[in-house]
């Protein structure tokens, strides 16, 4: 992704597609160019997403977790949640 500003909608969904099975499923048949807009990118289905994002063959994150803190929820419904920062963008980035 460029370096200095944010990266646009292009670069954050051909990254995702690239580096997550999740993702590039659920972005499979989006044409994206810089005149798409956002709200024509699908929304992520929660359960879809929560079954993907298993600590062992884990379909949504984009890069191998090294460094960094695991959050796990113990939710109402039967399964358990978890998100994974980078220790370093612990503050600022979900890597999942």
């Amino acid at each position: 992704m460029a370096s200095g500003g944010p990266p646009s909608l292009v670069e954050l969904a051909n990254f995702a597609k690239e580096n997550s099975p999740y993702y590039r499923d659920l972005y499979a048949n989006l044409e994206i160019d810089e005149k798409t807009p956002w709200h024509s990118v699908p929304a992520v289905q929660h359960s879809s997403y929560w079954t993907s994002n298993k600590d062992e063959n884990n379909a949504v994150r984009t890069s191998k977790l090294v460094d960094g803190i695991l959050f796990k929820t113990e939710a109402r419904q039967a399964t358990r949640n978890s998100s994974r920062y980078l220790r370093s963008n612990s503050n600022r980035q979900q890597c999942n």
